[in-house]
């Protein structure tokens, strides 16, 4: 995966990642997902370009890797949820994983991702407003 570019994150209004020093040592990082505020929208993953955070399709789950992390907090700013923390001089033991089941929309019948086993909620396209699912369709 590639970094964002300078333009691209201030368009996003995102954070630039912080070097770290090269004389300090560096504080062991870990992101931690709250499963029950996550709606498995993989934006976390999708930023995170050490590979801290990445999707594992074998096990579908999300697989967080502390030794990764470089605590630049990209993680935390594209979550619209708040579901994504740093904490920050942790103990950085073996990788952590967030499971994530196959549920199916109980509004559209649509197949989608969720930290939940059963489907708590509607899907990210049914919960999003009516004008905004119109805006989508082709117009005839």
């Amino acid at each position: 995966m590639t970094a964002i570019d300078a333009g691209r994150r201030r368009l996003l209004g995102l954070r630039s990642p912080r070097p770290a020093p090269a004389d300090v040592a560096r504080t062991t990082t870990v992101p931690v997902i709250d499963p029950a505020l996550c709606n498995a929208c993989d934006a976390c993953v999708r930023v995170c370009a050490p590979g801290a955070l990445r999707f594992d399709s074998v096990d579908p789950c999300y697989a967080i890797d502390p030794a990764l992390c470089t605590d630049c907090g990209l993680c935390v700013d594209v979550c619209d949820r708040a579901a994504v923390r740093l904490e920050r001089d942790a103990v950085a033991a073996l990788p952590v994983r967030v499971a994530l089941h196959r549920v199916r929309c109980p509004t559209c019948g649509a197949e989608y991702t969720s930290t939940r086993p059963e489907p708590a909620d509607i899907c990210r396209s049914c919960s999003r407003p009516a004008a905004a699912r119109g805006a989508l369709r082709l117009q005839e």
